[in-house]
Order: C-alpha cells, then structure tokens, then sequence
C-alpha cells in the first residue's frame, strides 16, 4: 500500500495569541476612537491604517524590520481610501497636503538616516513617509509633533534599554513601533479624523 507524505497544513495548528491579542486591541482602540470621534469620510483609511501599522509593529519587534509588502499595502490603500474622503468631504486641499507632508517626512527621514542616524533603517524612513501622510491629512502640526513624539519614545525606549542594562549605546532597538505610537497619540490628541 502507498503512503502520500505528511504535508503541513495550509494554517497554524495552534493560534498564536500574540497576534489575536494584537488585533484585538487594535479593534478595541479603532472602536474607541471611531466613537468618540463620530464618523467622517477618513476613517476607513484610518481603519486601514490600523491594520497595517499593528502588523508592522509586531514584526518590527519581532524581527527587527519593517516589511516592504506591508509598507506597500498601507501606501496604496492610504492614497485611495484618502482620495476617497477627499472627494466625498470636497477638500482636495487636504489631499495635497497629505501627499506633501508624506514626501516631507520621507525626505526628511531619509536625509537624517544618510547624514546624522546611519543605523536608522529604509523601513523607518518608509514608515515615516507613511505616517507624515495621514498626519498631514490633519494638519502640518500634527506631522511635525507626531513624528517628534515617535523620535522622543525611541530615545526614551534606548534610554531605559542602557539603565536596565540590557544594552548599551550602539544597540538597535525596533524604532517602529515607537513612530508608530508618537503618531497615533497626536493622532488621538487632534480627535476627528
């Protein structure tokens, strides 16, 4: 009698909590803010953008990049879900502006990364592009304090690495998730999206 060969399934035999409990707080924040905030036209974007930054968030932390496929996916869905509001709320405006605060951070990211912070990865100058696009959707301020925010959380989060002495100077730290949460926090701080 033939015996097929053990495959693999197509799916985790078991779940990984990580992510279930990862996308449930994502759930649970996009709710919290989409009802304090009331609906507009933006927030399937910032829906969008939920997703894609809890994704990248946790492989940041995990594996210390920030995957193009998923950086991709969270620009192009940000262009049409924005294009979207713009029409719908008549404020092309806005979409200039969003497009122009990304190109913004992105220049300005990647200029540091080349001249002063060589360890700075592509992803966090990506990443930055990314998240100065939505935050230029709400204002030029909200670019400027949300990415500031994510620089101060990222030294913050180097800093307590070398006092509890699980690193020292030069030891790379997942920089992502510090941008991400600088961001969302001005993001909240402004209100309706």
């Amino acid at each position: 009698m033939h015996r097929w060969p053990r495959c693999a399934p197509p799916y985790p035999r078991t779940l990984d909590t990580g992510w279930v409990s990862l996308l449930l707080l994502t759930s649970i924040l996009v709710g919290a803010a989409s009802a304090a905030g009331g609906w507009t036209a933006a927030l399937p974007a910032w829906l969008w953008l939920a997703a894609v930054l809890a994704v990248l968030a946790r492989v940041d932390l995990a594996e210390h990049r920030l995957p193009d496929r998923v950086l991709a996916i969270g620009y192009l869905g940000g262009a049409a879900s924005l294009t979207v509001a713009a029409l719908v709320e008549d404020a092309p405006g806005r979409l200039v502006r969003t497009g122009s605060a990304g190109l913004a951070a992105f220049a300005g990211m990647l200029g540091l990364a080349v001249v002063v912070a060589p360890r700075l990865g592509l992803g966090d100058v990506k990443l930055a592009g990314l998240l100065g696009g939505y935050l230029g959707w709400l204002g030029w301020e909200e670019v400027i304090t949300g990415l500031a925010a994510g620089f101060l959380l990222g030294s913050a989060m180097g800093m307590w690495a070398v006092i509890r002495r699980r690193g020292g100077w030069r030891t790379e730290i997942a920089f992502g998730p510090a941008l991400i949460v600088g961001a969302l926090a001005v993001a909240a701080r402004h209100g309706r999206v």
